[in-house]
């Protein structure tokens, strides 16, 4: 897989590392990363599988995943260098504890489609965040907001990183353009 520019990946670093007091998620999706689970076993970073119960090794490896991510591990390392433009997943900056966000994006996975037939939603997949986020209502925001500062998601177009927050009236979204390689 080709990996990214070290211009992007610094930015990328001091975007996801800068505040020391926010710890650095990622919403990982399986369907979409290639030899995933081969990183957990071999990288050994804090996570927890989003699917409760025990999950056949196929459903494991497309299962979503919340990964803690911390500057010069290995996993993160992988992330910084190939993620970005593969829809791998969304990072998140956050106070609230791992546990916490667990139990939240658990729960956030199910919903019910028209005729109200169970869904998955699949808001760990950064085409349909960047979508939905700018949608959503007060009571939504406090949701999706409560103990997280910042949602990361990749655009549509190459080395464009969009970055949600909240005012707690409306999404903020800033358009963060990674720098061109020197």
């Amino acid at each position: 897989m080709d990996t990214l520019p070290d211009s992007w990946i610094q930015a990328l670093r001091s975007e996801y590392f800068a505040d020391e007091g926010l710890a650095t998620f990622m919403l990982v999706d399986g369907a979409s990363v290639a030899a995933l689970i081969d990183h957990f076993y071999d990288d050994e970073p804090e996570l927890s599988c989003l699917l409760s119960g025990r999950l056949e090794p196929d459903m494991q490896e497309v299962a979503p995943y919340l990964v803690r991510l911390r500057d010069g591990e290995p996993f993160t390392e992988w992330v910084l260098r190939s993620a970005l433009g593969h829809h791998w997943g969304v990072v998140l900056r956050a106070t609230a504890e791992l546990a916490v966000l667990e139990r939240r994006y658990r729960k956030l996975l199910r919903v019910r489609g028209p005729d109200g037939e169970p869904l998955f939603f699949r808001f760990y997949d950064p085409r349909v965040l960047r979508t939905f986020l700018p949608t959503c209502e007060h009571d939504e925001l406090e949701t999706w907001f409560d103990g997280v500062r910042y949602y990361y998601a990749e655009a549509a177009e190459p080395g464009v990183l969009l970055r949600f927050g909240t005012d707690g009236s409306g999404v903020q979204e800033q358009v963060l353009t990674l720098p061109t390689a020197s």
